[in-house]
């Protein structure tokens, strides 16, 4: 889109157009104005002495820009993505872990590159490709991250599962899907024990970010703050890997909160808050921070 210049906008008193090399075209106008806005865009008040005003200098024909001459030229990236349309046996089998919360779950997990094709190709690669970006950072789905379900060992085989899940994508995908990782995340455990799940993504596959869930309990909030040393090693290795992390809470099981109605705004607000009323940023001068779905109820103070 070709946007006009201030003073095109001051010079035009009625619709016009810009054509393919870029001149202002008016347009004839049907509406009724007032007769100082239908006068000629040169006309000039006269002098006290009556005398002619010297006439300015013809302005240069407007030239777009590089960058709009240029515009599709540039990668649209979505970096908000999550699989929310894997195969459904990988739900089931998610059901089926979750029950046997306690003892060991040897089940194996069978989806076919074909299977993933299908799921991705005819549904988000269709999306992507309809909606005009170009590439999107993919994590697993939010919502289903869950990590108040059954103890630190559920939640990291369950991340690990779904972390393989999104690199399989990606290298299916490698020009359309970046793979971001789920933390193994836990109600009472130390966030410094998903720095190994964290480290091996990103160094041996390639992972660019993170999600990092300020709530692991999933809507009762009995956790550290994420200001507090208890976070520190793992904010410390997010920022030395120099990948993004995304605040990024999952379900809500606290029936006071809806889970995408509130529960997503309360992480996204407390979050917020809580890096701007401390020190973390001198702390951690190059954290990368990503808040999303707006903000949360921030710009609305």
């Amino acid at each position: 889109m070709i946007t006009l210049t201030p003073w095109l906008r001051e010079a035009v008193p009625g619709p016009c157009t810009i054509d393919a090399l870029g001149e202002h075209t008016p347009q004839p106008c049907h509406h009724a104005h007032p007769q100082s806005v239908q006068r000629p865009l040169l006309q000039r008040t006269k002098s006290k002495s009556s005398q002619r005003e010297p006439q300015p200098a013809p302005r240069p024909a407007y030239q777009p820009t590089p960058r709009e001459t240029t515009i599709r030229a540039v990668m649209i990236i979505d970096i908000h993505g999550h699989y929310t349309t894997a195969p459904t046996q990988l739900r089931d089998w998610r059901l089926r872990q979750i029950e046997s919360a306690g003892t060991p779950f040897t089940e194996p997990l069978t989806i076919t590159d074909d299977e993933i094709r299908e799921t991705v190709g005819t549904k988000q690669l269709k999306n992507q490709q309809d909606r005009g970006t170009d590439v999107a950072l993919f994590s697993p789905t939010a919502g289903g991250m869950a990590h108040h379900y059954g103890d630190e060992q559920t939640s990291i085989q369950w991340t690990s599962t779904v972390n393989d899940l999104v690199y399989r994508v990606h290298k299916l995908f490698p020009e359309n899907f970046i793979p971001v990782l789920q933390l193994p995340q836990s109600p009472g455990a130390s966030p410094a024990n998903s720095i190994p799940e964290l480290e091996f993504r990103v160094k041996e596959q390639g992972f660019v970010a993170c999600n990092l869930n300020p709530d692991p309990t999933d809507g009762y909030w009995t956790e550290p703050a994420m200001t507090s040393k208890e976070w520190w090693p793992l904010l410390e290795k997010i920022e030395e890997l120099e990948v993004p992390a995304m605040i990024h809470v999952s379900m809500s099981c606290n029936p006071q909160f809806h889970g995408t109605g509130a529960h997503y705004i309360n992480g996204d607000t407390v979050a917020f808050m809580q890096f701007i009323t401390s020190q973390i940023f001198k702390d951690f001068p190059n954290l990368k921070i990503v808040i999303p779905h707006g903000g949360g109820a921030v710009p609305y103070h």
